[in-house]
């Protein structure tokens, strides 16, 4: 009897070392992979040594299918991947790095793999690797993720976030680490920031203390992914 399944593979952020036994085998054993952008995936996937191929799906032999699948999918082409879908048994979605689903196109494959028994595939998080770094006494904190994309409601909920007296973890993309610099000046004076760049890469830079000599720090640094904590006095 066939068991369809769809497997969230968590994938490293930076280092691929990071990559897990399980990871692996899971994504060489998939006939389908689902990915966030092309070009990503294709830098990741060869530097875990996952062989794949992307072009007409009838053409791609024994090979891993790669398939981008993100909010710019027309609505004919899910309908084209998922008669494919209907006949595959393994299929992989993988995320331009971490975890896939939160905060990425991720959940669209839910759409179009109803009938798969879903299975999810750890590994290394921004969020984990920060918390090694958070200092003693901090024993909670929100979860807060991506702030909204429009000016007025991200600058409502900071100024939210300040009045809880809370530390709190961001995530954002690396071109709006100067915008968001200037906009945590504004609510959190007298707050630290703890600031992690380009994690488990060879690059990677964590920095703590007060938010103005942090984010001179951080003004030094070349374009990268990076995550944040920030704590209250």
């Amino acid at each position: 009897m066939r068991e369809p399944i769809l497997s969230f593979v968590t994938m490293p952020l930076g280092n691929p070392e990071d990559i897990t036994l399980r990871a692996l085998r899971v994504l060489r054993e998939s006939q389908v992979i689902l990915c966030e952008e092309f070009k990503a995936a294709r830098r990741l996937l060869k530097s875990i040594d996952v062989d794949f191929f992307q072009g007409d799906f009838e053409q791609r032999g024994d090979l891993p299918w790669l398939y981008a699948l993100n909010e710019h999918t027309r609505t004919d082409e899910i309908e084209a991947l998922n008669e494919i879908l209907l006949m595959q048994d393994r299929v992989s979605v993988i995320s331009d790095c971490g975890s896939p689903v939160f905060e990425d196109p991720g959940h669209k494959a839910l759409l179009v793999a109803e009938h798969y028994t879903r299975h999810y595939i750890p590994g290394a998080t921004s969020l984990s690797a920060m918390m090694m770094h958070l200092p003693e006494g901090v024993d909670r904190f929100l979860m807060e993720g991506f702030l909204p994309r429009e000016d007025g409601a991200r600058l409502k909920r900071l100024k939210e976030l300040s009045r809880l007296k809370q530390p709190f973890f961001l995530m954002e993309t690396a071109y709006r680490l100067k915008k968001l610099s200037e906009e945590i000046k504004r609510d959190f004076a007298g707050w630290k920031l703890l600031l992690g760049h380009s994690l488990t890469q060879k690059s990677e830079k964590v920095i703590e203390g007060r938010i103005p000599a942090v984010l001179k720090e951080t003004a030094k640094l070349p374009k990268g992914d990076f995550v944040l904590f920030l704590l209250p006095a």
